[in-house]
């Protein structure tokens, strides 16, 4: 079915009041044009309507256009997702390379996502074109290194509690058997 034919049932349901229809129909669109803004507009009038304000708020996120609704939906979003740059943009579901976007506004906000993931976890934010379309962080060898030394620490921690244990074990048991 084409695009237009979907977006005229959409309408349709949302005439019949079907908004459940409307938001499906919608996530198969998005689904089958990721880079179309314009119908992450539509699904997120739909969550509003719908009354489900953070969900509004992730597909109005890269919308430019900037009411108070909007502003509301975005921020009960964020909070969502604890303002955690990463989650909010893992959140977004962008399953198209931002690079190819024409809208500025948007390219904008998922560049500064990325930033803001890149100066907090040390790695660079990615767009990946891996099975499953997404952002990743890789991470620097200098953060890859600190964790394997972490992991390594912890096992020590760990392996040294073991032998704790069992020399406590066969002291008292050394102990018990003298008496």
């Amino acid at each position: 079915m084409s695009k237009d034919v979907t977006l005229k049932r959409v309408e349709d349901d949302i005439i019949r009041g079907d908004l459940g229809k409307a938001r499906d129909r919608l996530h198969g669109l998005i689904a089958s044009y990721p880079e179309d803004l314009s119908l992450r507009t539509k699904l997120a009038q739909i969550y509003w309507k719908l009354q489900y304000p953070a969900m509004a708020g992730r597909y109005w996120y890269l919308d430019s256009d900037s009411d108070e609704i909007r502003k509301a939906a975005i921020a009960i979003y964020e909070c969502a997702y604890k303002h955690n740059a990463f989650h909010i943009l893992h959140g977004l579901r962008i399953r198209f390379d931002p690079s190819i976007l024409s809208d500025v506004y948007a390219k904008q906000r998922i560049e500064s996502l990325a930033q803001q993931c890149s100066m907090k976890w040390g790695g660079a934010a990615t767009y990946s074109y891996a099975k499953q379309k997404a952002f990743h962080i890789v991470l620097s060898r200098k953060e890859k290194l600190r964790g394997a030394l972490v992991g390594i620490m912890v096992l020590a921690v760990v392996i040294s509690l073991v032998i704790l244990l069992i020399m406590g074990i066969f002291h008292l048991i050394g102990l018990l058997s003298h008496h």
